[in-house]
């Protein structure tokens, strides 16, 4: 990654130096797509917001197309939820418009995954569905085990654990057939693992997660497997090995820290080892609480909206 991102900035340079504008604008998305894969989502954003500036002023719509999905992606870490969102929908309707169909389903995928952290399920179904739709129609299916998790986290949101686990499976199947698993095989595993029923199976998931995150893989591993991994435990009331994925996700994030993992990390911590004395515990709820409706987060509302019931 350090490497891609050296010659992605060489890039820009001579693109500078060359007064050329698309050249700069393919070099930016190149910088975000890096700093992305390292995990650092601010630093990330800058690049593809610099990126798409150029893209509106120059008409640069397939480019765009491109990059204005990655722009909603790394906004979800940084609490922008409802503009994550708006860029998403806006990002697949100009592809479908520049008949660009990965930049569509990588948008429907980006939207599926906002439109679930609001609670809004079936409109993640809907945008879910129009992207395997797409993936037919490309002729690739590189971005079903992607749309299949999603899939599998609204069936489990709505109770359906018996679907949950089929259709996570079936995209784990797809990822190692496809070697995949370094792109997204520990994200898939967390959600296997918060499906899981047994303590077995729950924690197999989690060991091959977290020996592929040791092994390097893409940015968005992390993220999503050490939240998933907090829920598992908490749900098998493994408070211990909660905090430790807590202090995991921290610690990956320490470089630059971002609201949506520190959100998670707080989250919880505050059920697995809340502060003594119940004035600190209200005081921390309540922070939390607030957090989660800025950020429009249904699921953790409701939870915390419980935890203030005496």
């Amino acid at each position: 990654i350090s490497a891609c991102l050296k010659e992605h900035a060489s890039a820009l340079g001579y693109a500078t130096k060359a007064n050329l504008p698309k050249a700069q604008a393919e070099a930016l998305s190149g910088m975000g797509d890096a700093y992305y894969a390292r995990g650092l989502m601010r630093a990330a954003y800058q690049q593809f917001r610099q990126c798409l500036d150029l893209c509106e002023a120059q008409g640069f719509g397939r480019i765009e197309a491109s990059n204005r999905f990655m722009l909603a992606t790394v906004r979800i870490y940084l609490h922008e939820t409802h503009g994550a969102l708006s860029d998403a929908l806006d990002c697949a309707d100009l592809a479908q418009r520049v008949s660009n169909l990965r930049a569509e389903i990588v948008s429907r995928l980006t939207a599926a995954w906002i439109l679930i952290s609001l609670g809004r399920l079936n409109e993640a179904d809907a945008q879910v569905e129009r992207g395997l739709l797409a993936t037919q129609s490309l002729g690739s299916g590189r971005f079903r085990p992607f749309l299949l998790e999603s899939t599998a986290r609204i069936a489990l949101l709505q109770g359906d654990t018996v679907r949950a686990k089929a259709v996570i499976g079936q995209a784990l199947e797809l990822a190692r057939g496809a070697s995949m698993m370094r792109f997204i095989g520990p994200w898939l595993l967390g959600t296997a693992a918060w499906c899981a029923s047994d303590a077995a199976a729950r924690t197999t998931a989690l060991d091959e997660g977290e020996d592929l995150l040791l092994h390097g893989c893409v940015g968005h591993n992390y993220y999503r497997f050490y939240a998933h991994a907090m829920e598992a435990s908490l749900q098998a009331g493994d408070t211990s090995r909660c905090a430790y994925w807590a202090t995991a996700l921290e610690d990956y994030t320490r470089q630059e820290p971002n609201p949506w993992a520190n959100f998670y990390i707080e989250f919880a911590r505050l059920r697995c080892n809340p502060p003594e004395g119940a004035s600190a515990r209200l005081a921390q709820t309540r922070r939390l609480l607030q957090s989660a409706r800025e950020a429009g987060f249904e699921r953790e509302i409701g939870i915390l909206n419980h935890l203030l019931v005496p």
